[in-house]
């Protein structure tokens, strides 16, 4: 697997680059490319700069592959214990609670029916009226008709409005026959008769403490349905029949059979599959980028060690320099004893990492002068630039003027370093303001609660 994964990174990543070198487009972004530079002293950086693409896809490939199993054994789980789960049962919320909605498929005869459930909260013995305040507005014939052509002939659930905007009036309805039109606007379980039927529908409209009320009449014509539609009709009619028997049982019975059909009842649960696959899509992006983000860490890491060695740096080629060295052979110098004491177990200094990496260069032929300009420009710092600047201008000059100049630096990057230090001091200092004020909150606490619990005795 893990050989599959190497060839499957290796080819995509040639295919990106292939497709940048298409249209002519930097490979690598310039910022990484450089930091990978500073970072990796002496190495190649295009090297670099694919092995580390090339491990950050095959990272990206692992945890997508890991998130598609994730989501494989989640369906077949889902698939094996069956995506529904099968009742006859629905608990009901307790009295203040509210009604809840259940989506629910009966399976009548081999064929599924979705309908949604609506289990009414669980009723007291003691039943109490609701108070019915609604708002409403004029004009309430045109609104309620909904698809209907007239209200002298409904055959379509009507648009009972409770409430319309920019009208602090409140609606409630009431009708003389609901068993033909419920309160709510649609149709009752009996059918109409062919020829219509007449109902009256009150409205009682309220605003502060006026109350007004007005009748409509309409006649109600058969509404027809189709095959899904009358079965869930009659599933209706079944489940309002339950309810009513079972209201104050904690559970709702569901109908065995409609039309002496048998039913079997399931349950709709919620899937967690979508946002499997909206996790794993930002898992993967956050790698992705996240990646990035540490090689800028340690590049901003690696500048503030520079800056923390460019004091000692100084100061010590300055001291060789004074001793009668040349440039050349004080770098040499500084090189040697900085592999010896790696050798025997002492830190790594990027600023002499550096260093080696150009006393290599001025080996193999490189002029004193070409190499700290080389060292001021891969260190990157604006004093290490200007101490570039420095040794090749009295390189050039002569060495006449050189000690006192890496003096002053000297003396400079010394107070420099102070301040340095004084800032983080400052810094450390306001990042231990939050902890002590949550410690003396707790001091407080601790002193507080026994004067308060001896005020409580006394």
């Amino acid at each position: 697997m893990k050989r599959f994964m190497d060839k499957v990174s290796h080819k995509l990543l040639d295919m990106w680059i292939r497709f940048r070198q298409k249209r002519k487009e930097r490979i690598f972004p310039y910022r990484l490319e450089q930091e990978m530079k500073s970072l990796e002293p002496g190495k190649d950086t295009e090297i670099i700069l694919y092995d580390y693409y090339r491990n950050k896809v095959k990272m990206v490939l692992w945890i997508f592959l890991f998130g598609i199993l994730l989501m494989c054994c989640y369906v077949i789980s889902r698939i094996v214990s069956g995506s529904m789960q099968e009742t006859e049962m629905l608990k009901r919320n307790d009295y203040g609670e509210g009604e809840k909605i259940i989506s629910m498929d009966a399976v009548v005869e081999e064929e599924i029916y979705s309908l949604d459930v609506t289990v009414s909260q669980k009723q007291p013995k003691k039943e109490e009226a609701e108070d019915m305040i609604l708002e409403v507005m004029e004009k309430i014939p045109e609104i309620i008709m909904g698809e209907n052509e007239s209200l002298s002939h409904v055959d379509h659930p009507l648009n009972l409005i409770t409430s319309m905007q920019n009208y602090p009036v409140s609606i409630c309805w009431e009708s003389d026959n609901y068993t033909v039109i419920r309160e709510d606007g649609t149709f009752g379980e009996e059918e109409p008769e062919q020829n219509g039927e007449n109902v009256t529908l009150r409205a009682i409209l309220t605003y502060g403490e006026i109350q007004r009320e007005k009748e409509f009449e309409i006649c109600v014509y058969p509404q027809v349905y189709s095959k899904e539609e009358e079965i869930i009709r009659e599933l209706k009619k079944e489940i309002m029949l339950k309810a009513q028997q079972t209201k104050q049982e904690e559970y709702l019975s569901l109908p065995a059979t409609v039309n002496g059909k048998s039913i079997l009842w399931k349950q709709h649960e919620q899937t967690v599959l979508p946002l499997l696959g909206l996790l794993l899509v930002f898992t993967v992006i956050g790698v992705f980028i996240g990646k990035d983000k540490e090689v800028h860490k340690r590049f901003e890491e690696r500048n503030k060690a520079l800056l923390s060695e460019y004091a000692e740096f100084v100061s010590k080629l300055q001291l060789l320099i004074s001793s009668g060295m040349s440039m050349r052979r004080a770098v040499e110098k500084m090189t040697v004893d900085y592999r010896k004491n790696r050798k025997e177990g002492g830190r790594k200094k990027i600023v002499y990492e550096e260093l080696q990496f150009i006393h290599k260069k001025m080996e193999s032929g490189l002029s004193e002068t070409e190499a700290f300009d080389l060292f001021g420009n891969r260190c990157g710092l604006v004093c290490y630039k200007k101490f570039s600047t420095l040794i090749i201008q009295n390189l050039k000059k002569g060495s006449d003027g050189l000690l006192c100049a890496l003096s002053n630096e000297m003396k400079l990057s010394f107070e420099e370093r102070k301040q340095a230090a004084r800032g983080k001091g400052e810094e450390a200092g306001t990042k231990l303001l939050l902890p002590m004020m949550m410690m003396m909150g707790i001091v407080l606490v601790i002193i507080m609660i026994p004067a308060f619990f001896s005020f409580g005795v006394m």
